[in-house]
């Protein structure tokens, strides 16, 4: 039978919950120091010995109790943006309905319609049919394999970089012919 767990006093209920107020600063040291200083000014703390604060935080678990807490504060918070994302796709989703709407009555009466309200359009469109989670078109997918389906392999050449005085330098020259005589042709010679 596993051991019991003591049973936590008032008083160490109490500096678990100081402990916690203390934020992410928080350290049994930093507890201590704030119990003695509310004793000097009158107050009565949970203890003042700091081994006492030490052994409660231990039996009771306070790391796990606050790990606990903040996975479950840290759930609420991803459930509320979750919802609040929903709602706004769906004001979203309303909107841009309604735009189309529009869009497809003008076309229907004739009306001209300027290419950037078409491209208008197919973005929204687009961005309709992905807040709806339902995309346009199926996604392919290209992968590249080596031999027998192993891994590509790439090799990187490094390129010569040709300084100024570099014999295999040609910018800025005039084009030569095949017997090494400037070409002639080029747009700067003399007419």
């Amino acid at each position: 039978m596993p051991p019991r767990k003591p049973r936590e006093t008032p008083a160490a209920l109490q500096a678990y919950h100081d402990y916690e107020a203390l934020g992410y600063k928080r350290g049994i040291d930093k507890l201590h120091q704030m119990y003695l200083e509310r004793s000097r000014n009158g107050e009565a703390p949970p203890t003042t010995h700091r081994s006492t604060i030490a052994e409660w935080s231990t039996v009771h678990r306070w790391q796990e109790r606050l790990k606990a807490q903040e996975e479950r504060e840290a759930e609420l918070v991803r459930e509320e943006t979750r919802k609040r994302a929903a709602a706004l796709r769906k004001r979203l989703m309303t909107a841009i309905e309604a735009d189309m709407s529009l869009y497809a009555q003008k076309v229907g009466r004739g009306e001209a319609v300027l290419a950037e309200d078409a491209a208008s359009l197919e973005r929204m469109t687009k961005l309709y049919f992905q807040l709806a989670g339902d995309p346009l078109a199926e996604k392919s997918v290209q992968e590249h394999t080596g031999p027998n389906g192993g891994p590509l392999q790439v090799q990187t050449i490094p390129l010569p970089v040709f300084g100024p005085q570099d014999p295999l330098n040609h910018f800025g020259e005039e084009p030569q012919t095949a017997d090494g005589a400037a070409d002639g042709d080029g747009d700067d010679a003399p007419a």
